[in-house]
């Protein structure tokens, strides 16, 4: 899993503080929550993300192969990311339509199509698994929790490497930098003069 601890996983004080001391952030209510939101919860995805690729280098590195509490952890951690990344995304998308802020949001890899789709088939097939444990839906063989393998995680038929993984978490990171220190200028200033 690709090392992300040096991302800064403090965007939401560094919006709080902006928004209190320099008068930063969106003028509208509803453009304000959403941002904040976002930030918040890339925050949130992060923490996890690390949290998650620590415990599973534990797992990894174990000493015996009975070893397999920091792999239940790792899944965890996973888990929780997913569904954070999927909450991101929805402010992506709502962002991307308001008139304050879509001149900032920029067009993301993780918001194509087919990575949506894959990101959100995986998290809801997580988010689902219970039900269709208690309700005998679980075939033999059938995976019964998200599986980390050495490259990738998979539920379901649905296959994320964690390059790839890494990649859109970082590429949300530095969407949620640039709206932490956002101010209402920016939109206007980039739209009057296009080379900057």
């Amino acid at each position: 899993m690709p090392d992300l601890s040096a991302l800064f996983r403090q965007n939401t004080l560094t919006e709080i503080l902006a928004h209190y001391f320099n008068d930063a952030g969106p003028r509208g209510f509803h453009p304000a929550i959403f941002l904040r939101s976002y930030v918040r919860i890339v925050d949130k995805a992060l923490e996890d993300y690390e949290l998650c690729r620590s415990a599973f280098d534990e797992y990894v590195h174990r000493v015996s192969n009975n070893t397999l509490s920091p792999l239940f952890r790792a899944i965890g951690h996973m888990e929780n990311c997913l569904n954070s990344i999927e909450r991101a995304l929805r402010f992506v998308a709502r962002m991307g339509e308001d008139t304050e802020l879509a001149g900032i949001v920029p067009a993301l890899s993780v918001m194509r199509t087919s990575n949506r789709r894959r990101l959100s088939t995986l998290r809801n097939a997580v988010e689902h698994l219970d039900e269709r444990v208690i309700n005998n839906k679980i075939c033999e063989g059938d995976f019964t929790t998200l599986w980390m393998d050495e490259d990738h995680m998979k539920l379901q038929e649905v296959r994320v490497g964690y390059q790839e993984f890494g990649g859109w978490l970082t590429e949300l990171h530095t969407l949620a930098i640039t709206l932490a220190k956002f101010r209402p200028t920016q939109t206007a200033t980039q739209s009057s003069n296009p080379q900057n």
